[in-house]
């Protein structure tokens, strides 16, 4: 069996060996079995993250190969059924962020709104459409953490 850890140089860790040991001394963690608990968990965080950018890079891929596929000779129709079913996955793999940018642009375009209401006359519609921009903004996190954390 190969050794899972290896001796290591903390000074080319700067600040990162640093802020790891005060952090476990000031939340007592001092126990092998602490540590390790924390280190399976950063190992869980960094297996989604690096399964999360091999999803980003399939869609990439997929993204080159549908972009080119439009650019093949005009009359070749062949391409077209693998073209639209890329770009049908697309369209499904980005849900999430086109939802959370919509409702971005969205709370933008309420907010720009609600300033096109002056004086005290309006003051009940403009911030009632604050709160509706409010409410924009936060189903946009709602999207982006749905799709950001599979």
């Amino acid at each position: 069996m190969s050794n899972l850890y290896a001796d290591r140089d903390i000074i080319e860790q700067g600040d990162h060996y640093s802020k790891h040991v005060s952090a476990m001394t000031s939340e007592g963690l001092h126990s092998k079995s602490d540590i390790a608990a924390e280190l399976a968990h950063r190992d869980i965080q960094l297996e989604q993250a690096e399964a999360r950018v091999a999803e980003l890079s399939n869609l990439c891929e997929r993204l080159q190969r549908c972009a080119q596929g439009f650019y093949v000779d005009q009359g070749d129709y062949g391409h077209m059924e693998a073209i639209m079913k890329d770009y049908h996955w697309i369209m499904r793999a980005s849900k999430p962020w086109r939802d959370a940018y919509i409702r971005r642009v969205q709370a933008e375009a309420v907010e720009r709104a609600a300033m096109n209401f002056g004086g005290r006359d309006y003051s009940e519609v403009r911030l009632g459409l604050c709160e509706w921009a409010k409410h924009l903004r936060q189903q946009a996190d709602e999207a982006e953490q749905a799709g950001g954390e599979k």
